[in-house]
């Protein structure tokens, strides 16, 4: 019998199948020399993918604030620095005060909105008005639902009703007998 040695470690694989490669002593030689293999591989596709999905978010832009023109690092970054992203963001609040202050639409609190759409004052109040409103859809969805059953099963339920009627008279009808005392 020839000696074999693991392609990974060097171990010795004559006791394996004649076609084994590597060895099966627990060190996963066969995960580490696919790896090794095809990190290359790999590293290259994943590479290509990103450059593929998010290149064209990472395309250079203007600076929110000072215009100049700068490479972002994500998709969503709107200022060239850090400094610049602050004094947009300062900008943004004192633009924000300015805004007339309105009422919720559920508690009917005074607030000053964040955004021109915003109708609620808080995020409390918007989920509970949300559910108020979901609730109500739910009610009438479940009404809708209920009135085409019945119209939809209409004789069932009129030979259902019939069926417990005559059941009710019968059991009228019916008296249970009573048995004479024995002597």
């Amino acid at each position: 019998m020839t000696d074999r040695k693991c392609a990974w470690c060097g171990a010795d694989i004559s006791h394996r199948r004649s076609n084994a490669r590597w060895c099966d002593n627990g060190n996963r030689c066969s995960a580490q020399a696919y790896r090794a293999a095809h990190l290359q591989e790999r590293r290259a596709a994943c590479r290509e993918y990103h450059r593929k999905r998010f290149g064209k978010y990472y395309a250079k832009r203007k600076c929110s604030w000072c215009g100049e023109e700068f490479k972002p690092r994500t998709h969503h970054q709107h200022a060239c620095s850090k400094k610049c992203g602050r004094k947009r963001r300062d900008y943004d609040r004192i633009i924000r005060a300015e805004r007339d202050p309105q009422t919720c639409h559920r508690c009917e609190a005074v607030f000053t909105p964040i955004m021109k759409t915003q109708i609620y004052c808080s995020k409390r109040c918007g989920d509970i008005a949300r559910d108020a409103i979901r609730y109500a859809e739910n009610c009438a969805e479940m009404k809708r639902r209920s009135r085409e059953y019945t119209r939809n099963n209409l004789h069932k339920i009129r030979e259902l009703r019939r069926h417990r009627a005559a059941e009710r008279a019968l059991a009228l009808l019916i008296l249970p007998m009573q048995t004479p005392p024995e002597t």
